[in-house]
Protein backbone atom coordinates (compact mmCIF):
# COMPACT_ATOMS: atom_id res chain seq x y z
CA UNK A 1 0.00 0.00 0.00
CA UNK A 2 1.23 3.58 -0.68
CA UNK A 3 -0.83 7.01 -0.62
CA UNK A 4 -0.67 10.05 -2.88
CA UNK A 5 -1.85 13.57 -2.26
CA UNK A 6 -3.42 14.67 -4.23
CA UNK A 7 -4.82 12.14 -6.70
CA UNK A 8 -1.80 11.83 -9.07
CA UNK A 9 -1.62 8.49 -10.63
CA UNK A 10 -4.16 6.70 -13.03
CA UNK A 11 -1.87 3.60 -14.16
CA UNK A 12 -0.71 2.93 -10.58
CA UNK A 13 1.69 -0.02 -10.67
CA UNK A 14 4.81 -1.98 -8.58
CA UNK A 15 7.76 -3.34 -10.05
CA UNK A 16 9.82 -5.50 -8.37
CA UNK A 17 12.27 -8.17 -8.42
CA UNK A 18 15.88 -9.98 -6.41
CA UNK A 19 18.05 -7.62 -7.59
CA UNK A 20 17.20 -3.87 -7.62
CA UNK A 21 18.52 -2.97 -11.17
CA UNK A 22 16.56 -5.94 -12.52
CA UNK A 23 12.83 -5.36 -11.65
CA UNK A 24 11.21 -7.34 -13.99
CA UNK A 25 8.14 -8.35 -11.89
CA UNK A 26 4.90 -6.44 -11.90
CA UNK A 27 1.63 -5.98 -10.48
CA UNK A 28 -0.87 -3.72 -11.09
CA UNK A 29 -2.32 -1.75 -8.65
CA UNK A 30 -5.87 -0.29 -7.94
CA UNK A 31 -6.93 2.73 -5.56
CA UNK A 32 -9.56 4.70 -3.78
CA UNK A 33 -9.89 8.24 -3.41
CA UNK A 34 -10.55 9.92 -0.11
CA UNK A 35 -11.32 13.10 1.15
CA UNK A 36 -11.27 13.87 5.02
CA UNK A 37 -11.93 17.07 6.64
CA UNK A 38 -13.04 21.00 6.21
CA UNK A 39 -9.53 21.58 4.48
CA UNK A 40 -10.09 19.59 2.36
CA UNK A 41 -7.48 17.03 3.08
CA UNK A 42 -7.77 14.72 -0.17
CA UNK A 43 -5.22 11.71 -2.09
CA UNK A 44 -5.19 8.32 -2.61
CA UNK A 45 -4.74 4.89 -1.42
CA UNK A 46 -3.04 2.55 -3.59
CA UNK A 47 -2.67 -1.18 -3.18
CA UNK A 48 -0.90 -4.30 -4.75
CA UNK A 49 -0.69 -7.75 -4.11
CA UNK A 50 2.67 -9.70 -5.29
CA UNK A 51 2.33 -13.30 -4.97
CA UNK A 52 4.63 -16.58 -5.22
CA UNK A 53 7.36 -14.92 -3.98
CA UNK A 54 10.16 -17.37 -2.63
CA UNK A 55 10.06 -17.58 1.22
CA UNK A 56 12.32 -15.72 3.50
CA UNK A 57 13.94 -13.91 0.32
CA UNK A 58 14.83 -10.02 0.33
CA UNK A 59 13.03 -8.69 -2.45
CA UNK A 60 13.33 -4.82 -4.18
CA UNK A 61 10.45 -2.70 -5.40
CA UNK A 62 9.36 0.82 -7.15
CA UNK A 63 5.98 2.04 -6.60
CA UNK A 64 4.48 4.51 -9.37
CA UNK A 65 2.68 5.25 -12.32
CA UNK A 66 3.03 3.55 -15.58
CA UNK A 67 1.14 6.93 -17.90
CA UNK A 68 3.45 9.55 -16.14
CA UNK A 69 6.86 7.02 -15.84
CA UNK A 70 6.85 8.45 -11.90
CA UNK A 71 7.97 6.28 -9.35
CA UNK A 72 9.71 6.43 -6.23
CA UNK A 73 13.16 5.19 -5.30
CA UNK A 74 13.83 1.48 -4.74
CA UNK A 75 12.94 -0.22 -1.38
CA UNK A 76 13.24 -3.53 -0.33
CA UNK A 77 11.55 -5.98 1.83
CA UNK A 78 12.13 -9.65 3.26
CA UNK A 79 9.33 -12.14 2.42
CA UNK A 80 6.97 -14.29 4.78
CA UNK A 81 8.44 -17.99 5.73
CA UNK A 82 6.66 -21.15 3.93
CA UNK A 83 3.24 -21.26 5.44
CA UNK A 84 3.21 -24.90 7.16
CA UNK A 85 -0.07 -26.70 6.81
CA UNK A 86 -1.50 -28.21 10.12
CA UNK A 87 -2.83 -31.73 9.93
CA UNK A 88 -5.88 -32.85 11.74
Amino acid sequence: MWVSTPEKYNRPVVYYGRIPGELKGRVAATFDAYNVGHIGFHGRIYRATITNLEPLKRYYYKVGDDETATFSHIKYFKSPPLKVQQLD
